[in-house]
């Protein structure tokens, strides 16, 4: 999963030429966490009671990264 983020995040800046990417990711799914961290991503908030799923709200984790920090990695 790593591998194919970052093949996401060198498409988005290089050939879309997106300035920020954001991912949403529930707070309690640690293993999930992982991936955004280990690419580079910033945790930007916790936004409470974010995701409607099965009924219930949960928290979600917003990771964040930014082109010209992408490019400085």
């Amino acid at each position: 999963m790593h591998r194919s983020l970052k093949g996401v995040c060198d498409l988005a800046f290089n050939k879309f030429e997106v300035h920020k990417i954001e991912i949403y990711v529930a707070s309690d799914n640690h293993a999930s966490n992982q991936i955004p961290k280990n690419a580079g991503f910033y945790l930007e908030a916790k936004l409470q009671d974010h995701a409607l799923l099965f009924g219930r709200f949960h928290d979600e984790n917003l990771w964040s990264l930014l082109e010209h920090e992408w490019r400085n990695q």
